[in-house]
């Protein structure tokens, strides 16, 4: 606002420049911009949180769509009973900043056609009645886009294999049917993969384990415990399906930052199999910074005499 106040009174400006400067600091001055940046902050502290917690590499799904399920009851509340709180919180630090009082915009209104006419008024008796159209209308589109973006069939799906595995939902025909089947023949054998879920299940419950809270408690498990993945194949197979469906897109996300990091100008004429050599060295750098080099290096070198006369082997 200082800067803009400064820039619509400087006289050296050009008339444009002043009028557009002193166009922005008046409306920043206004009750109606500072209402809605209090509504806007409402809105996307809780949508960053979600985006944040999205981006987790080890996600499940149906974890996921738990927090997606929170946030959108919190936004729910908030359409019930926020809006008193938000008109209080916005009227009381607009006068201590000393901005405009709220006032109603100056909306032009078109005559509505006598066969759409309900006889319903379009003007609004008070300011705070215009002001919570706007907060409802805000929070309602933030509610069905929330709704769209992790509302389908294959989400519920997810979420049904997710909920069989961890003993939270019987068989259902789609585990077994619908989705994964080769040729019209299934998969999985229904009656297996029950038994062998009971069966992991009974081996974690024996580990100290009484009931896992996601798919990757079972993982862990199963990676520590080989001998006993050895003996449920069907879970197992089923959990390798599980993992190679991302809960999000920020997996992929970042493989296309790490690739724009790596195909530099210097880079550019790398074909397709070292860029995929490199790009695998970048994401896992963390077991890259872990590897011995001194025995890649005299394999390297003993590889090609050219390499051999030119490099010394490495002690």
């Amino acid at each position: 606002m200082n800067f803009f106040e400064e820039v619509g009174n400087d006289k050296q400006s050009d008339s444009s420049s002043t009028a557009a400067a002193l166009g922005f600091f008046n409306k920043m001055e206004s009750f109606g911009f500072y209402f809605n940046l209090h509504l806007l902050i409402s809105v996307f502290e809780g949508v960053e949180r979600l985006n944040a917690e999205l981006q987790k590499k080890e996600l499940s799904v149906n974890e996921s769509h738990r927090k997606v399920y929170i946030v959108k009851e919190s936004f729910s509340s908030l359409r019930e009973k926020g809006f008193s709180e938000l008109w209080h919180d916005a009227e009381s630090g607009a006068a201590k900043l000393r901005l405009q009082s709220p006032t109603l915009p100056r909306l032009r209104l078109r005559k509505v056609p006598r066969r759409l006419d309900s006889g319903s008024s379009h003007e609004y008796s008070t300011p705070r009645k215009y002001f919570e159209k706007l907060f409802y209308e805000v929070i309602d589109l933030t509610l069905t886009s929330l709704n769209d973006r992790f509302q389908s069939d294959t989400i519920n799906f997810l979420n049904a294999v997710e909920d069989f595995i961890l003993k939270k939902l019987g068989m259902s025909e789609n585990v077994v049917t619908s989705f994964y089947n080769i040729n019209g023949e299934e998969e999985f054998d229904p009656e297996r993969l029950r038994l062998h879920r009971d069966m992991l299940l009974d081996a974690m419950q024996s580990a100290g384990i009484s009931s896992p809270n996601c798919i990757m408690d079972v993982v862990q498990f199963l990676r520590a415990n080989p001998e006993v993945a050895s003996l449920i194949p069907e879970i197992k197979k089923l959990c390798r399906i599980i993992l190679t469906i991302p809960a999000s897109t920020c997996t992929a996300e970042r493989s296309f930052s790490a690739l724009h990091r790596l195909n530099t100008y210097l880079r550019s004429n790398l074909r397709q199999d070292r860029l995929n050599h490199v790009a695998v060295l970048h994401v896992h750098r963390d077991y890259t910074a872990a590897l011995d080099l001194k025995p890649l290096m005299k394999e390297w070198i003993s590889r090609s005499a050219q390499h051999s006369s030119t490099f010394s082997m490495a002690m």
